[in-house]
């Protein structure tokens, strides 16, 4: 999206985002301490239901689930030497 698009688009209507995406992985499955990246990728099908869940509620902007998509906080949990493919 461009800054243009951008503009528009808030310019345009309220902007509804997706939200508690944390939350709603726990309540499907994931456990407390796991890399969520790691986790999304291996329940992937999760991720992409909760996803279209989002859009039929109204969102107009669905966040990639990267937070912790980094060097730093994936060698917690050794995948470090992954940033490239979790990203």
């Amino acid at each position: 999206m461009t800054r243009r698009e951008w503009k528009d688009l808030i310019e345009s209507k309220i902007v509804i985002l997706d939200g508690a995406m944390g939350s709603n992985l726990q309540e499907a499955g994931m456990e407390p301490g796991v890399s969520t990246e790691k986790w999304i990728i291996d329940n992937s099908d999760i991720v992409i239901n909760l996803q279209k869940s989002y859009l039929e509620a109204g969102a107009d902007i669905i966040y990639a689930p990267t937070f912790g998509a980094n060097g730093i906080k994936l060698k917690e949990y050794g995948l470090d030497n992954k940033v490239d493919f979790i990203n």
